[in-house]
């Protein structure tokens, strides 16, 4: 195949072809099913908590102050598990250099990364619909999220989780050890975890505490040591920086893979 773009009988780009060429190299990696497996995981969680919450207050705003935890538990390693998966096709078979002779680098690293959003685009769908039925469903009364802030949410957790992805990935790339990219997705997960006892600064320098820095609700304790929220601003400049290092990571790692002597 020709390093320049190439139009399907259909009409699709060449991009297109390569991302649903990755899909098929993945089909029997169960990367399908470890995704549902970790969705599973966080929504029995979800609903243990708002089934405690509601019981003592119907106010969705303390599920949606619990979730960012959740999520930088669960979604940094889901993001290793899934740049890992999709890129050890090839590394695991030594297949960089049999591939590379018949289509461009710059476009194999484009058509992985693009596979590994379109798996998250789904799963954040996935998540953000369950949200919701917990809201609608459990039993609570204030402050259930409508449309708007679904949509708020999904788009934030997908930023995130983007660049979470990127990062790995450009790990994935430049190691054929596919131990390291989970070691990153781990060492997310606590970091994530550890962050939200730290001022708040900090979150800025660690990549998984953005769900902390994008999060819907903030709270605090007042005080007569009662948890008290409210709605977080819009987080334009935590959105801006997750695009940034997540453009970044991407030129940066598909040069440096261009360039590498496989």
């Amino acid at each position: 195949m020709p390093s320049q773009v190439v139009a399907s009988d259909t009409g699709q780009p060449g991009l297109v072809q390569s991302v649903a060429l990755e899909f098929a190299k993945a089909r029997r990696k169960h990367l399908w099913l470890a995704s549902l497996g970790l969705l599973a995981f966080q929504f029995a969680w979800l609903v243990a908590g708002a089934s405690n919450t509601v019981r003592h207050n119907p106010d969705f705003d303390g599920i949606l102050y619990m979730l960012p935890q959740l999520n930088a538990i669960v979604l940094p390693l889901l993001c290793a598990i899934v740049a890992s998966t999709v890129t050890d096709v090839e590394n695991r078979a030594n297949m960089w250099k049999l591939l590379l002779t018949m289509e461009d680098a710059r476009r194999v690293v484009a058509a992985k990364w693009a596979a590994c959003l379109l798996i998250l685009a789904v799963v954040v769908g996935v998540q953000t619909a369950g949200v919701a039925a917990v809201a609608y469903g459990i039993g609570f009364q204030q402050n259930l999220p409508g449309p708007a802030l679904l949509a708020r949410y999904a788009l934030s957790t997908f930023v995130v989780c983007a660049m979470l992805i990127t990062i790995v990935q450009a790990v994935c790339l430049a190691t054929a050890n596919q131990f390291a990219p989970m070691i990153v997705g781990v060492g997310l997960c606590f970091l994530g975890l550890f962050i939200a006892y730290l001022p708040p600064v900090f979150s800025w320098f660690v990549p998984s505490a953005y769900f902390f820095v994008c999060r819907l609700v903030d709270g605090a304790y007042d005080a007569s040591q009662h948890m008290r929220f409210w709605a977080a601003p819009f987080p334009a400049a935590g959105l801006a920086v997750c695009v940034a290092v997540t453009v970044a990571a991407f030129i940066a790692s598909r040069r440096a893979f261009a360039a590498r002597e496989l």
